[in-house]
């Protein structure tokens, strides 16, 4: 048998900074409650604790959109370039619309129906959910549609093309964009709230990872997708066939001291934690609990991998570039 390829070094990460001036005291204080909590609170589950350590520093916490092997300088700058050369408030119009469409075709269907539409375009890269399902349209019929009523999907989903010009003052063909998803801000419905916890692993009882998702938002999900696309199809992130999960880490007891062994890791590393937790009561306790609410998404970030500590004992993320979302 040929000899097994390597993984690559991952050295950086696409994200979402989730720590912001407004964000900042909500998750600050968010922070401090779980951790007060679960770390005194011993149970049969967990006779030993949870270790302080395992709750990740508030400077952390972002939503990852892939994982990157840049290696060489040469591939950071081509990384950092394309992340300049992005036109997010194209990425925005369109990942509005594309989320007042599917809510008003999901307003029409049945309760069966809306289940099958939801979870296909969560895990669609391309927006498009007409492979997963026949309840709804076809790329073709969609696309025919949006541009009937005066507006154009890049229906790959890497890059919006939206032709759009005002019908007063232009030549025959003009087209008058009327759509709410268009005339209100491109960024008025790119916020965040973390509501919950889960388990990264299938079993609760036996796990090491627990996140805090974002509330369901069909725009921000677009404009992730749109984001991870773009990095994809420039060959700048890892390849990854898995549906996009948009989560932030609140616990993974990787980071405690003596207990990270070598493997297949859950996180962004090849690192594996060897401690294990029951998660049942401390999800069933927390799941509906609001870490940060209607918080506005500001930057995109390449991030390096690696928390550093800060001389005030703080970690964050090494921030390689980022770009302000208008």
């Amino acid at each position: 048998m040929p000899p097994k390829t390597p993984a690559p070094r991952l050295t950086h990460f696409l994200c979402l900074p989730l720590v912001t001036p407004s964000s900042r005291p909500q998750l600050q204080a968010s922070l401090s409650v779980f951790r007060e909590k679960i770390t005194q609170n011993r149970t049969p589950r967990n006779p030993d604790g949870i270790p302080e350590a395992a709750v990740r520093p508030l400077g952390t916490l972002h939503l990852t959109l892939g994982v990157m092997s840049l290696v060489a300088p040469e591939k950071v700058e081509r990384a950092l370039g394309l992340l300049r050369e992005l036109d997010l408030k194209s990425f925005l119009l369109s990942s509005n619309i594309a989320g007042s469409s599917m809510k008003e075709e999901v307003t029409s269907l049945t309760t069966e129906e809306k289940t099958v539409t939801v979870e296909a375009s969560a895990i669609s890269p391309s927006g498009s959910v007409a492979q997963q399902s026949a309840v709804t349209l076809t790329t073709e019929e969609r696309e025919t549609k949006l541009t009937a009523e005066g507006r154009k999907l890049d229906t790959h989903g890497a890059g919006p093309m939206l032709g759009l010009k005002p019908a007063e003052g232009t030549e025959e063909g003009g087209v008058l964009i009327t759509h709410p998803a268009l005339t209100a801000s491109s960024s008025s419905n790119l916020t965040i709230t973390l509501k919950g916890l889960q388990s990264m692993h299938p079993n609760p009882g036996k796990t090491s990872i627990l996140y805090a998702p974002p509330t369901p938002n069909r725009v921000l999900q677009a404009f992730c997708l749109k984001l991870r696309d773009a990095f994809l199809s420039a060959e700048l992130l890892v390849p990854d066939t898995r549906p996009l999960l948009l989560h932030a880490t609140i616990l993974n007891t990787v980071y405690v001291p003596g207990v990270r062994g070598k493997g297949k890791g859950s996180g962004h590393g090849k690192s594996r934690a060897r401690l294990t937790i029951d998660a049942t009561e401390i999800l069933e306790d927390w799941e509906d609990f609001e870490w940060m609410k209607d918080v506005r998404v500001e930057k995109v970030a390449i991030c390096r991998m690696g928390a550093k500590k800060l001389d005030d004992g703080s970690e964050e993320y090494v921030v390689e570039g980022s770009v302000d979302i208008p």
